[in-house]
């Protein structure tokens, strides 16, 4: 959500939002809301209705994998909020695979 409140803080007007979590984008598309979660999902609501396109999408776990080491990442930082200007070096590997198409295969 704080992404979503940073993008609309710069004026993006169209926001593609990607998650590994099934459940959480089905619930976006069916109703706008997360089933349980009243404060979050009256918060997300809000920036929904505002002047902008918004698209929930679910991306298998190992195409999010930037998002997953950014969180991860970002968990071990003592600050709630942090904002990367460039992409931090713990990234870097992952996103230059990605710009040569090189994917990354499921362990099942």
């Amino acid at each position: 959500m704080e992404g979503l409140k940073l993008c609309w803080e710069l004026g993006f007007k169209k926001v593609e939002v990607e998650s590994d979590d099934a459940t959480l984008i089905t619930e976006l598309h069916r109703n706008g809301r997360i089933s349980g979660y009243y404060l979050i999902s009256s918060m997300i609501e809000e920036l929904i209705m505002r002047d902008w396109e918004i698209k929930f999408m679910y991306v298998e776990r190992e195409g999010n994998q930037v998002a997953d080491l950014l969180a991860n990442l970002s968990s071990k930082l003592a600050c709630k909020k942090y904002v990367w200007i460039q992409p931090p070096v713990e990234v870097t590997e992952v996103l230059d695979r990605d710009a040569l198409g090189i994917g990354t295969f499921r362990h099942v």
